[in-house]
């Protein structure tokens, strides 16, 4: 009986430990950028400033400046950080983007509970760690960074 519990302990170890392996291996190598603990934080708060100004902005069809974003102590850490708002008839998707290190991804992306939104560009798609390919970015994004990918609908972004 031992036998069956330590195979199944076994099982789950294995399982647990490959999604985290899932997680590491979509993204890129690591660059040489800074990493610290704080950049994942910074990101997941521009990325949320971002929609809101879209939110409160619907007709905005333009990059938003992040002076515009009143970020305050995070701009310095996303000071790299670009976007795009495209319209594409029936929504509007909002595209942000940046340079971040592999592992400053993951932890953006385990910060935000695995939210399918954010992932990693590569030769112009961009992929999660869970889902893969999540199709092609309709601007180019550098390979390695980070990129979120948000599409908005209903009558006020139409």
């Amino acid at each position: 009986m031992a036998y069956v519990f330590l195979a199944m302990a076994l099982v789950i170890m294995a399982a647990s430990s490959m999604d985290a392996l899932r997680v590491i291996q979509q993204q890129n190598l690591p660059s040489p950028l800074v990493s610290t603990a704080e950049t994942a934080q910074a990101w997941l708060a521009y990325k949320a400033a971002l929609l809101l100004y879209v939110e409160n902005h619907p007709d905005n069809r333009s990059p938003v400046p992040l002076s515009t974003l009143m970020l305050g102590s995070n701009a310095a850490l996303v000071a790299a950080a670009q976007n795009s708002i495209t319209d594409t008839g029936q929504s509007i998707s909002v595209i942000s983007w940046m340079p971040m290190e592999a592992v400053d991804i993951s932890r953006a992306i385990m910060l935000a509970k695995g939210d399918l939104s954010i992932g990693t560009a590569h030769s112009g798609h961009w992929f999660t760690p869970t889902s893969g390919d999540m199709g092609a970015l309709p601007v180019a994004v550098p390979d390695g960074d980070v990129v979120s990918y948000i599409s908005l609908s209903g009558t006020k972004y139409q």
